[in-house]
């Protein structure tokens, strides 16, 4: 094989090599970004289930407020329903 071919034939490893490696990063990248995203995703749920526990734990009978009394016996429904099913 002469010097130009052999040449060629590395050249051509290289680029196939560094396409391979750039291909590889962005794979990285994107599996970053989606572990990233459902990361966030269960600490908004970590977080509405906290909120929610709240409500869950309200006392409903001492709210004097029949309108916010009804609000909270509403929300209390809402969730353990959510949460059943």
């Amino acid at each position: 094989m002469s010097s130009i071919a052999k040449s060629i034939s590395y050249n051509s490893e290289i680029f196939f090599e560094y396409l391979d490696n750039r291909v590889s990063n962005k794979q990285r990248q994107v599996e970053v970004r989606m572990t990233c995203q459902q990361n966030e995703a269960k600490k908004l749920a970590a977080e509405e289930m906290k909120e929610e526990n709240k409500i869950l734990l309200k006392d409903v009978i001492s709210i004097r407020d029949p309108v916010l009394r009804v609000f909270f016996v509403d929300e209390q429904t809402r969730i353990l329903r959510k949460r059943a099913g």
